[in-house]
């Protein structure tokens, strides 16, 4: 009965093998061309956010296009995710630093390690951990770590530089007076000199 039904619509019984059959690789196919476009979303996301951090891109050989292993395309999948998400990570948290002290401090302490309890504790003396705000005596001196404007920017640019040595690379907003990222980049670069008699703060000994 089937073969005549097809013998009526034109298709031979071997075409229409054939066609069934193609059509079953066709959907056999599927998740793992899923799998291959999931993987290039989450390349493309790594080096976005390598792009963001100032980082090369890591290297490919496409090697999950070449492959027809699901389980071998699913691995390199992972794997892409699991960097997409730690270079994001990283480039979320340094846009929250760039408006927070807490944040700012927890991000440069990765890069200056030991400047964290005494950004901390200098800032609580100084200028506090919250927003922005001018010396109340009226020195001229404002920020969390309340510098002064002329010593802040003698030394932000060797501080930076230091800085991107260290592997923080950083946007240019960021090497302003009034950045808490910039203030305390700047912090960390001068405890590093041993600097830390242009405080007064009873926290900044």
């Amino acid at each position: 009965m089937r073969f005549a039904i097809l013998a009526v619509v034109g298709l031979s019984p071997l075409i229409w093998l054939s066609v069934r059959a193609e059509a079953h690789q066709t959907l056999k196919a599927q998740p793992s061309l899923r799998v291959l476009h999931a993987t290039d979303h989450h390349r493309r996301a790594t080096w976005h956010c390598q792009s963001h951090l100032g980082r090369p891109h890591t290297r490919t050989a496409y090697s999950d296009k070449r492959s027809s292993s699901v389980r071998y395309r699913v691995w390199v999948r992972n794997l892409w995710r699991t960097r997409a998400d730690s270079a994001c990570d990283k480039v979320r948290m340094r846009q929250v630093a760039y408006g927070s002290w807490l944040a700012a401090v927890s991000l440069v302490e990765t890069y200056f390690p030991g400047s964290r309890s005494w950004l901390l504790s200098c800032s609580a003396s100084e200028g506090g951990w919250g927003r922005w705000v001018p010396n109340i005596q009226g020195s001229g001196a404002g920020g969390n770590l309340q510098f002064m404007s002329g010593t802040f920017y003698a030394y932000v640019g060797v501080a930076f530089a230091d800085a991107r040595r260290r592997g923080l690379h950083l946007q240019p907003e960021a090497r302003s007076w009034y950045s808490p990222l910039g203030q305390a980049v700047t912090g960390a670069y001068m405890l590093s000199r041993g600097l830390k008699s242009h405080w007064v703060g009873h926290g900044c000994a």
